[in-house]
């Protein structure tokens, strides 16, 4: 493993464990084995190493292309699966704790920070305007809200599972299933036209 792929290993495990705020350039450094010099040489800042670990972390696992495929195919019909199906966000996230943890750790330090590919945020919100031009999403709801409010319920998820799970006496995997078809219900009822 060179340099590059060392320095990025040991900022993404970081990110996860410390959060942006925690983790310094040094930790990153020594925990990678490598001079600062040559994590300098890779990454002009921590947030440009910020940035390309959350590449890195889309790029492992076939985000980008999932979403493209999935957007270009969405249709009224495909909005459960596109809420709670192994391609969503959701799913991402289920597949990815410690990316999770690193959105977590971005709302408590109440960072803005970069964590998402703005193509897809935009064809995402491209096809919803298509789908509200075509009169299957309601006009009077911004699409990029809808987003906003889908990531949201979902980020929180990961971040309160645990403490949300405890308000219910079955176990965490079935409050989790429970948590997800609610969220697209209330998300597909909400949204599109009756």
């Amino acid at each position: 493993m060179n340099g590059r792929e060392r320095i990025l290993d040991a900022a993404e495990k970081l990110f996860e464990e410390k959060g942006f705020d925690g983790s310094s350039i040094r930790e990153v450094a020594e925990r990678a084995g490598v001079a600062k010099s040559l994590l300098y040489h890779h990454f002009s800042s921590k947030r440009d190493l910020w940035r390309e670990v959350v590449h890195r972390v889309f790029e492992r696992h076939g985000l980008r292309e999932k979403v493209t495929e999935f957007i270009d195919n969405l249709s009224p019909d495909r909005f459960m699966e596109f809420s709670c199906g192994p391609a969503s966000y959701f799913g991402f996230l289920r597949n990815n704790p410690g990316f999770a943890r690193m959105l977590s750790w971005l709302d408590a330090e109440r960072r803005r920070l970069p964590y998402e590919e703005t193509g897809l945020r935009d064809k995402a919100r491209e096809k919803l305007a298509q789908l509200q031009s075509t009169g299957v999403i309601r006009d009077d709801i911004d699409p990029r809200m809808l987003m906003v409010i889908y990531m949201g319920a979902c980020e929180h998820w990961f971040s309160s599972a645990e403490r949300i799970s405890a308000l219910f006496s079955e176990p965490l995997e079935q409050v989790e299933n429970g948590y997800v078809e609610a969220l697209s219900k209330i998300l597909l009822d909400g949204a599109t036209r009756r």
